[in-house]
C-alpha cells in the first residue's frame, strides 16, 4: 500500500468515510479519487452550512434592529398624539418587546461585538430603571423590560412618559443609535459571508483541479 493510501484511509477513518481495503497501486487512482470526492463533498457542504447559518442569523438580526428602529419611531410619535397612558400601552409593549427580541438575540450570540451592543442596550435600560419603576415598567432576571405595575402605569402623567420612555429621555434615543450601528454590523457581516464563500468556492475549484497532480 503507497503512503498516498495509508494517508487517506486514515482521513477516511476521522471523517467516518468507509475504508477500501483493497486499494492497490495499480487501481488506487480510482479508489483515491472516490474518497477525495466523498471527502471534498463533506468538508464543501459543511462550511456551506456554517455558511448559511451565519448569514441567516445576520439576516434577522439585521429586521429585529430595523424593527426595534420602527418600534421606537412609532412610540414617539404615539406619546406626542395621545392624552393618557393607556391610549400608548400598545406602542410601549411593541417597543419593549422589540426591545427584548433583539437584546436576547445579541446576548446569545458568538461574536464579541454583538456582546458589546447588548451591553450597551443593557446598561441604557440600568440607567433608567429607578425612573422605569416610577411609571410601572420593570426589568426581569432576564434583562427584558416589560409593564409589570398596571397601576403605577396607567397613574402616570403623560410628562412623566415623555420624560422618561419618550422624546424628552435618552433612553429610546440611545436604543435608536444602538440599533443603528446593528443593522451595519449585521448588513457588513452578511456582505463577508458572501465574500467569503465566494472565495471558498474558488478554492474548492483550485484544489479539485490540482488533486490528480497529487495523486499521481
Amino acid at each position: 500500500m503507497r503512503i498516498a493510501d495509508q494517508i487517506l484511509n486514515k482521513t477516511a477513518r476521522e471523517a467516518h468515510l468507509p475504508i477500501n481495503q483493497n486499494m492497490v497501486s495499480a487501481g488506487s487512482n480510482v479508489n483515491n479519487n472516490t474518497l477525495l470526492d466523498a471527502l471534498n463533498k463533506k468538508e464543501k457542504t459543511e462550511s456551506k452550512s456554517v455558511t448559511t447559518a451565519s448569514k441567516k442569523y445576520y439576516e434577522q438580526l439585521g429586521m429585529d434592529a430595523e424593527g426595534l428602529r420602527k418600534h421606537a419611531d412609532g412610540l414617539l410619535k404615539a406619546l406626542d398624539n395621545v392624552q393618557e397612558p393607556k391610549e400608548a400601552k400598545d406602542s410601549i409593549n411593541a417597543f419593549l418587546e422589540s426591545w427584548n427580541d433583539t437584546y436576547q438575540k445579541l446576548k446569545k450570540s458568538e461574536s464579541m461585538l454583538d456582546h458589546e451592543y447588548a451591553s450597551l442596550m443593557r446598561e441604557a435600560a440600568i440607567e433608567n430603571k429607578n425612573a422605569f419603576e416610577t411609571i410601572g415598567i420593570g426589568m426581569k432576571e432576564s434583562g427584558s423590560l416589560a409593564i409589570i405595575d398596571e397601576k403605577k402605569f396607567e397613574e402616570a402623567s403623560m410628562d412623566d412618559l415623555n420624560t422618561i420612555i419618550g422624546s424628552g429621555g435618552s433612553f429610546v434615543e440611545k436604543t435608536d443609535m444602538v440599533a443603528e450601528h446593528i443593522i451595519s454590523n449585521a448588513d457588513a457581516n452578511i456582505e463577508s459571508v458572501k465574500s467569503n464563500y465566494g472565495k471558498y468556492s474558488s478554492v474548492y475549484s483550485d484544489f479539485e483541479k490540482s488533486k490528480y497532480d497529487f495523486l499521481g
